[in-house]
């Protein structure tokens, strides 16, 4: 009775984190050179079933990576020089109490939205500013997204290790800079 009863519950849990997005999201790249700013956004998410799913109580996660590198013209073997990576996490939810969006940062910051494309439009792009390579030559950079469909808080945060797997996650895209 109890293998059962632990069959029923792997299976809750496989229904609970069903997938949101059908194929690897894809980035495109938006520069704005006047205030030397790059954007990235991410397309290709079912913007339906990701509301259902946070509108039900769920959390979503966003892990963008990106890298800057200067191309120095040596053999591709040996490398370009890489400047700088980031790694920023995004976490979006639905908060009953205040009946708005939530997106939170991973160094804890919160922004909320009252419109649902509006938060959308928060969690799916990210600005970050190229100020601090005004001076060089030849940059390129290289952007990559994850999604974590279901976030589990602790003590459940132990399962997430089964739904690892499952993180579309897109290619690496390149871009020049300017």
């Amino acid at each position: 009775m109890r293998s059962a009863s632990r069959f029923f519950l792997c299976m809750l849990l496989g229904l609970c984190a069903s997938r949101i997005y059908a194929e690897p999201p894809a980035l495109d790249f938006a520069q704005n050179i006047e205030n030397s700013r790059v954007t990235v956004r991410i397309y290709g998410v079912n913007e339906a079933r990701l509301w259902s799913h946070i509108i039900q109580g769920f959390r979503a996660r966003v892990r963008y990576t990106l890298r800057i590198y200067q191309d120095t013209g040596r053999p591709a073997i040996l490398g370009d020089r890489l400047l700088l990576e980031m790694d920023l996490v995004q976490e979006g939810r639905w908060d009953v109490f205040s009946s708005s969006w939530e997106i939170r940062h991973a160094n804890g910051q919160r922004a909320f939205y009252t419109s649902w494309e509006s938060f959308l439009r928060g969690f799916l792009e990210l600005e970050f500013p190229l100020l601090l390579f005004s001076g060089e030559e030849n940059l390129y950079t290289l952007a990559r997204v994850r999604f974590q469909e279901t976030v589990f808080r602790p003590p459940l945060s132990i399962l997430q290790t089964f739904f690892a797997g499952r993180e579309p996650e897109s290619p690496w895209r390149r871009e020049n800079l300017p």
